[in-house]
């Protein structure tokens, strides 16, 4: 009776990842939804905001005030990294979202750009906005790997087309 015991524990734990596997490629395929970000105010009181996939969580890089990497759920992520020790493939999003601002000197020129590229093993896109009324220069940046390019092709004109400079009093805008 022992012996039967311990050799269907094995055999729930395979069938039990089988499961989450299957849910987790089966959602990544659909449509994702969205949250808002808005930032705290930056230089003379000025905020941005934008879209990011609801899965993602924002985080504050020690770097610099003013950069933001959007991460997927801390879950999510020991989930997926519990399943390369496995030998399973990487199939869970490894998304990621930046933001820079820079407040320019007057005499410097400034440089705008839309920037992609989408190689056999990575994709990313990188865009500047530019505040006239602070000189300040924004560039946002999205990335992601091998695993989530199909995603990445959803999500990407979403997040580029979502940011927003708010001036001081600005009404955000709704989702």
């Amino acid at each position: 009776m022992n012996r039967k015991r311990r050799a269907v524990i094995p055999l729930l734990l395979i069938v039990g990842m089988a499961v989450v596997f299957s849910i987790f490629t089966l959602s990544s395929g659909s449509a994702p939804s969205y949250r808002r970000y808005i930032s705290p105010p930056l230089t003379y009181g000025i905020r941005y905001t934008l879209l990011y996939p609801s899965d993602m969580v924002p985080r504050q890089a020690p770097h610099s005030p003013f950069r933001i990497v959007y991460k997927h759920n801390p879950l999510i992520e020991t989930f997926q990294q519990y399943a390369r020790r496995l030998g399973l493939r990487a199939f869970l999003p490894d998304e990621q979202i930046g933001v820079d601002a820079y407040v320019i000197e007057p005499e410097r020129e400034i440089q705008i750009w839309d920037r992609q590229q989408v190689l056999s093993n990575r994709a990313w896109r990188q865009k500047r906005f530019w505040d006239a009324e602070t000189r300040t220069l924004f560039t946002l940046t999205h990335s992601c790997g091998k695993s989530t390019i199909p995603l990445y092709r959803k999500t990407d004109p979403v997040i580029i087309g979502s940011f927003q400079v708010l001036q001081p009093g600005a009404e955000v805008p709704k989702e």
